[in-house]
């Protein structure tokens, strides 16, 4: 299991395969991370809806995936 830690609260969490990702804020947000850190995506986790843990932008091209579970409050 790998386990990376991004600005504020944002989690990937890599594990056999699977890539789920927890809070993509906009704190330290670039467009890369969309392209590399966060690309293929197969499970996206918003614990609440400020912009530090959920910027939109973000989560609109990260569902783009038809792979990617969406799961939030």
């Amino acid at each position: 299991m790998k386990i990376t830690k991004f600005a504020q609260s944002c989690i990937l969490i890599e594990s056999k395969g699977k890539r789920i990702l927890i809070d993509p804020g906009n704190i330290k947000y670039t467009s890369e991370l969309l392209k590399n850190k966060w690309a293929n995506i197969d499970a996206l986790l918003i614990t609440h809806k400020h912009q530090d843990h959920c910027f939109i932008e973000a989560v609109k091209e990260i569902i783009k995936n038809p792979k990617t579970k969406f799961y939030t409050s």
